[in-house]
Parts: C-alpha cells; sequence; structure tokens
C-alpha cells in the first residue's frame, strides 16, 4: 500500500508526464521520465546513471522505482509504452533490471497512480 507521500509524488510526476508528452509530442519519453523523476526524487541524472561502483542503496532504489515508473506510466497513458530497452538505456542498465525494478515496485506505484487521481 503507497503512503500518502507516494501518492502526491507519483501523481505530480504523472501530470508532468502527461502534460510534457502532449506539449512535445517527439520527445524521448524515457528520457523525460528519468529527468521527472530525478527531479521529483532530487537526485542528479548523472547519480542515477553511474555505474555501479559508485551506487548506494537509497540510489539504487530510487533508480529502481524511476525505471518502473518509466514503464507503468506509459503503459498507462500512452498507445505505445517505453520500451525495456529504450527505458535500460537511458539509465544506463540492461533490460532485465528494468523488468526486475517493475515486478518490484510496479504494484505500488500503479496503485499510488491510480489513489492520485
Amino acid at each position: 500500500m503507497p503512503t500518502d507521500e507516494e501518492i502526491e509524488r507519483y501523481g505530480k510526476m504523472r501530470d508532468d508526464y502527461v502534460r510534457t508528452c502532449k506539449a512535445e509530442p517527439f520527445i524521448n519519453r524515457c528520457a523525460l521520465a528519468l529527468s521527472i523523476g530525478a527531479r521529483s526524487f532530487g537526485v542528479s541524472i548523472a547519480d542515477l546513471q553511474a555505474a555501479r561502483d559508485q551506487l548506494k542503496p537509497l540510489l539504487t532504489e530510487n533508480r529502481q522505482k524511476l525505471m518502473a515508473f518509466s514503464r507503468i506510466v506509459s503503459v498507462a497513458t500512452a498507445k505505445r509504452p517505453n520500451s525495456w530497452k529504450g527505458i535500460a538505456k537511458t539509465f544506463n542498465r540492461k533490460h532485465p533490471t528494468v523488468i526486475n525494478a517493475t515486478q518490484k515496485y510496479g504494484a505500488q506505484i500503479a496503485a499510488a497512480l491510480e489513489m492520485s487521481r
């Protein structure tokens, strides 16, 4: 069950994502989700794309949540969801990592997005 803070955070992130996609239909949506998420979580894009030797547990968790958000929000709002490989490339990871993150956090994020409506 998502917390009130998560419901508010993911709702705002979804609204920013949808608004930007409408205003700029040809924008890279994986990169957009990364940018919105980095701003919302207060983390730099460079940190989210950092090599494994620079990882910290909280940063890893935030990265996984943002990868899952990128997939979940695109499934809910687009005709074609962000691809596993597209998200992985944006976050400088491999696509099984994105699949794992989505399996781990996807239901929680989807519930938060639904509750924020």
